[in-house]
């Protein structure tokens, strides 16, 4: 019993140890991501009003110092990151040729110069320049490639968005060797719970809860997002003539959740790829005509598949509608018996 007590004291005055140690720097980590915030505020507000010598002092040095700010909590990778650093080069020269620079200092000479945090960084400054190109160039050789089959993982990310807009839908089936399999995850992800239940660990571990409202909102998000997700990888079997296996995944996405606005989002990406069936007009039987994005698809169903009807003969007109009217008449008298007849 002695031992067991004294063990416990040595635990706690370890803990307390490392709380004593990890304070200060635990308040140097927030005091750094506070200033970091201002300055992002600064640069993004610098941004809007069209100054870009202010803002890309902020974005050269936030690139510079991309991983120090990760670890701070801010990713120089993220969407809405690229697109500020997209807006700065819009509005002058200078800031492209920073971050073309940037960008060619990591690819160097060689075929397959990177390692994985310099692939992507090189991936999302060529983004950020309009260079996309360059980024589908090495796509096209590294799914040639067996060893670097890991690394075209890494990129689907970077690269879905740019294959899909040069309209190369069939080649995303690389990021998708097992598709229904994907699927089955994006359900467990974020229809069963998978995500939902990180962020209600996460407010816990704030010292917070998940309020019902909360809850209902996150789950109505996630379920849009399941619906996007599918949405591709469906729309990559379709591009791609992956028939059979295509017919499983969208019976297999309903099975997850069938609702209106996911087969609007699954034949919404199928028409963006341009691979739209007569078919398809019987999976949307059933959509409420309200529903977000629907007319688009049957416009261009319409378009592409008109309903067939049977054309009437013409209707004769001129002279030749003049004899024929008088033909008939004629033979319409004779055939009609005489008063006297008739009696």
């Amino acid at each position: 019993m002695w031992i067991a007590k004294q063990r416990v004291w040595v635990q706690a005055v370890v803990v307390l140890s490392a709380m004593l140690v990890a304070g200060p720097a635990l308040a140097d980590v927030n005091k750094k991501r506070q200033t970091l915030r201002i300055h992002e505020a600064k640069a993004k507000a610098a941004l809007a009003e069209g100054d870009w010598q202010l803002a890309g002092k902020f974005y050269r040095k936030f690139w510079r110092e991309r991983y120090v700010n990760k670890e701070l909590g801010m990713n120089i990778h993220s969407d809405d990151k690229i697109q500020e650093m997209i807006d700065l080069v819009a509005l002058h020269v200078k800031p492209r040729q920073y971050f073309a620079s940037q960008r060619d200092q990591l690819a160097g000479n060689q075929p397959y110069p990177f390692q994985d945090d310099a692939l992507v960084d090189w991936m999302v400054l060529n983004r950020v320049v309009g260079e996309q190109e360059r980024s589908l160039l090495w796509f096209d050789q590294a799914v040639l490639d067996e060893t670097k089959s890991d690394q075209v993982k890494l990129t689907r990310r970077f690269l879905e968005t740019d294959l899909m807009e040069a309209g190369r839908w069939s080649d995303l089936q690389h990021y998708y060797p097992d598709p229904l399999g994907s699927i089955t995850q994006c359900a467990d992800s974020y229809l069963r719970g998978g995500i939902l239940a990180l962020y209600a660990k996460s407010r816990e571990h704030h010292g917070g809860t998940m309020s019902a409202e909360d809850r209902e909102r996150v789950t109505k998000n996630l379920a849009r997002s399941y619906d996007r997700k599918v949405a591709i990888i469906y729309a990559v079997l379709v591009a791609s003539g992956q028939d059979e296996l295509s017919v499983q995944a969208w019976d297999l996405i309903m099975e997850h959740q069938d609702r209106p606005e996911t087969r609007v989002a699954v034949l919404g990406s199928v028409m963006k790829s341009g691979s739209l069936s007569e078919s398809d007009k019987a999976k949307l039987e059933g959509v409420p005509v309200g529903t977000p994005g629907l007319m688009p698809i049957q416009d261009e169903l319409d378009r592409l598949f008109p309903e067939s009807t049977e054309t009437a003969e013409p209707v004769q007109q001129g002279e030749d509608a003049s004899e024929d009217e008088a033909a008939a008449s004629s033979e319409g008298e004779a055939s009609a018996p005489s008063e006297a007849e008739s009696r």
